[in-house]
């Protein structure tokens, strides 16, 4: 039996299951990505796939306050993240 994990969004406050939310990450490289394994080590924000929750985001430049570091083509990240669970 697999442990659940719970995580909260950034946004909404809401926690969920770890497998509901977009975990999005600054390694230590100072790039930062949508993960897509669970593995990649770092500081971290989560979100959920909901469009509330991502257009909150955006508006108050939250990943880019909480992760410390800025990048423009990661909300379009986000966006396809969300596409892809939405099919």
């Amino acid at each position: 039996m697999e442990k659940k994990v719970i995580r909260m969004c950034a946004v909404c406050r809401e926690h969920k299951d770890r497998s509901e939310l977009i975990k999005i990450v600054r390694e230590s490289s100072g790039k930062i990505s949508v993960e897509k394994d669970k593995r990649t080590n770092g500081r971290s924000v989560y979100l959920c796939y909901s469009p509330e929750c991502l257009n909150k985001a955006i508006k108050s430049n939250l990943i880019s306050r909480t992760l410390g570091a800025a990048d423009e083509n990661i909300y379009e990240e986000i966006k396809l993240a969300q596409n892809k669970r939405e099919n």
